[in-house]
């Protein structure tokens, strides 16, 4: 094996998480705070609990000074802490820890999805409002409006379901928010909560349906007299005596 490549695979590989990769700017870090980062987690990984920053900072090709300023930094904005630990044969030592730093970045990735989660339904709610006013010819009036957002606010009803209420109140040809309404007071009292359970509901009630129709098939079936085959090769010849 070449020397250079056998080194190569001697010093290991460094595991970061995509996630801080693309975050460390929302976290409040700056690039050369984020390198220090990627240095320290690279000696942590390599079992080096306190990394002397001397060497740090050759490697990143600053003074010394400005590494022990960057690791005051981190402190200070409670991304880096050092913490205590002991050994195999129990003496303490000191260790760097980005364990609030995850606990950050981990808090900062649920309120994104929180904000997309939002903007998801509000989007899913305007919806709402425009497929209703596009279905019935005409602007909604501030009473509809109320009654709709009764449903969204006070009813929890979730938009796909009064969508699909929507869908069956146009092939009824009946456009009006009571017919609506009636429909999901239906749909709750059997416990329908989303576009999905619609569907169920109506699939078997097809199948019902279905049943019952080849159900009164076979009734009607046997219902019916019973016609003897007459053979007409049986019928005596009047020729023959």
């Amino acid at each position: 094996m070449d020397p250079t490549f056998a080194k190569f695979i001697e010093q290991g590989q460094l595991s970061v998480s995509n996630m801080v990769l693309h975050k460390y700017s929302q976290l409040g870090l700056t690039n050369e705070e984020f390198i220090l980062f990627l240095q320290i987690s690279s000696c942590l990984q390599a079992g080096k609990d306190f990394p002397d920053l001397e060497l740090i900072a050759a490697r990143m090709g600053v003074k010394n000074t400005e590494v022990y300023d960057l690791v005051h930094q981190l402190l200070a904005k409670k991304m880096l802490t050092i913490v205590p630990v002991s050994d195999v044969d129990g003496k303490k030592h000191d260790r760097y820890s980005f364990e609030l730093l995850y606990r950050k970045l981990t808090a900062l990735t649920e309120n994104d999805e929180k904000k997309e989660v939002d903007q998801s339904s509000l989007l899913a709610t305007e919806q709402v409002y425009n497929s209703i006013e596009e279905e019935f010819g005409h602007p909604l009036s501030p009473i509809e409006m109320e009654t709709i957002d009764s449903w969204l606010k006070e009813d929890h009803y979730a938009p796909e379901l009064i969508n699909a209420a929507l869908r069956e109140a146009v092939l009824s040809r009946a456009y009006s928010l009571k017919y609506m309404d009636k429909i999901l007071l239906n749909w709750e009292k059997q416990n329908i909560k989303s576009a999905a359970d619609v569907e169920n509901l109506q699939t078997n009630r097809r199948k019902s349906f279905t049943g019952r129709t080849n159900e009164t098939k076979k009734k009607g079936n046997n219902s019916k007299p019973h016609i003897p085959l007459y053979r007409w090769s049986d019928k005596p010849d009047p020729k023959k005596k």
